[in-house]
């Protein structure tokens, strides 16, 4: 098992480039497969969080996203999602999650062509705290994949 451990920190609502406030990564190796820690997202006051991925609906990899935090006044939660990116778009979507009633994640395919995930708190209004969330790839090397952008919401479909 090895650790390569740096954290960033998504700081900020919107980033529009794929570099958080800080510009490393984190690789956990499980099963051999690469699980790559992507950063600490904060909703705020909105209701979606949207993270586009740097990778496109045709490249035919498989994927998987995990996320878990808490949210002042929600609660702990963790969730996952897996999907395959087949014929330019998101196909076999699977998500699952713990805790408390929000981040429901939801796999959709952006404009550019690039495969998102929202996460759902299910409400609006003030809260802190936020997701740690991870990303890994079965069919490619996990140090590929990166944020191309973020933002957070209250539209369902941002990207």
């Amino acid at each position: 098992m090895a650790i390569r451990s740096y954290h960033p920190n998504w700081s900020t609502e919107t980033n529009g480039s794929s570099s958080p406030a800080s510009s490393n990564a984190a690789t956990v190796m499980q099963g051999g497969m690469g699980l790559t820690y992507v950063g600490v997202f904060n909703f705020r006051g909105s209701r979606y969080l949207h993270i586009k991925w740097n990778a496109y609906t045709n490249d035919g990899s498989m994927n998987y996203c995990h996320a878990f935090g808490y949210n002042y006044s929600q609660g702990v939660n963790f969730c996952m999602a897996g999907w395959y990116h087949y014929n330019n778009s998101i196909y076999n979507a699977h998500y699952t999650k713990w805790g408390t009633h929000y981040n429901n994640p939801y796999c959709y395919k952006a404009s550019d062509g690039r495969s998102v995930i929202r996460f759902d708190r299910n409400g609006s209004g003030y809260t802190e705290g936020g997701l740690h969330v991870y990303y890994g790839t079965l069919t490619y090397n996990p140090d590929s994949r990166a944020v191309n952008g973020h933002t957070c919401s209250n539209s369902a479909s941002h990207y």
